[in-house]
C-alpha cells in the first residue's frame, strides 16, 4: 500500500513588505496532508491561507528521503539528480546543485543558513552555505532558526523538521494515531515561533 505524504516546504520571500527580499524555505518530513489539514495547526494554516499550494503533488518516483529531499533543493527530478533513495550512489550534484549553492555562485555575499534534523541534507546534498548545522532534535532546530534570524541576518535560510517522520515510523502515520498527531502540532507551533522572529526582524 503507497501511502501519500506531505513534505511541506514553505518558502517566503519579501514578507510583510520587507524592504531586502529574503528566502525562509520550512521543510516537514513525513507530514500526511489529510492528517495536517484535520489537526488544529494555526501557524501553518495561516501560511497556506496566504499561498498558492498543492496537497496532490506527484512524484517521479517512490520516495524517500534522499531523492525527495534531493528533488525539493535541486527542484530536478532523481532522473536528473540521479539520487535514488537513501544511498546517494553516484548523485549528479555537479550539474544539479542545490539552490544554496547556486545562489553562492550568483552572489558570494548572500547570508546562506542550513538547519537539518536529517544529517544527509547538509552532508550529501547542500554543497556551498556559509552555516550548515546538523541538530538532534526539532526543538534545536527550531531554537538555531530562532536564533538565526534574530542574530545572524541570513538572506537565505533552510529549516528541515523530521521529528513528524520519526514518529510516523515509530508509531504509525494515521489521524488516529496520538504520537503522530501531536508531533504535527509541536511542529507547527515552531514554525510560528520561527514566523514570529522573521516577522520582527529589522530587514
Amino acid at each position: 500500500m503507497k501511502t501519500k505524504l506531505f513534505s511541506m516546504a514553505v518558502v517566503m520571500s519579501c514578507f510583510l513588505g520587507a524592504q531586502t527580499k529574503k528566502v525562509l524555505f520550512i521543510g516537514i518530513d513525513g507530514c500526511r496532508a489529510d492528517v495536517m489539514m484535520s489537526t488544529p495547526t494555526p501557524n501553518i494554516q495561516n501560511l497556506i491561507n496566504q499561498s498558492i499550494y498543492s496537497l496532490d503533488g506527484l512524484c517521479a518516483s517512490t520516495t524517500w528521503s534522499g531523492n525527495g529531499w534531493s528533488t525539493m533543493l535541486t527542484g530536478v527530478w532523481h532522473t536528473k539528480h540521479n539520487v535514488q533513495d537513501n544511498s546517494f550512489t553516484n548523485p549528479n550534484y555537479i550539474n544539479y546543485p542545490d539552490f544554496m549553492t547556486r545562489a553562492e555562485a550568483y552572489n558570494p555575499n548572500l547570508r546562506t543558513i542550513s538547519l537539518a534534523n536529517w544529517a544527509p541534507i547538509n552532508d550529501k546534498i547542500v554543497k556551498s552555505a556559509d552555516v550548515k548545522t546538523n541538530l538532534a532534535t526539532d526543538l534545536a532546530v527550531k531554537n538555531a532558526a530562532v536564533s538565526a534570524l534574530q542574530n545572524d541576518n541570513p538572506d537565505i535560510l533552510f529549516v528541515d523538521f523530521d521529528d513528524v517522520d520519526h514518529a510516523g515510523h515509530s508509531y504509525g502515520f494515521s489521524s488516529s494515531v496520538p504520537q503522530y498527531v501531536s508531533s504535527i502540532q509541536t511542529t507547527d507551533s515552531y514554525i510560528g515561533e520561527i514566523v514570529n522572529a522573521m516577522k520582527n526582524r529589522a530587514t
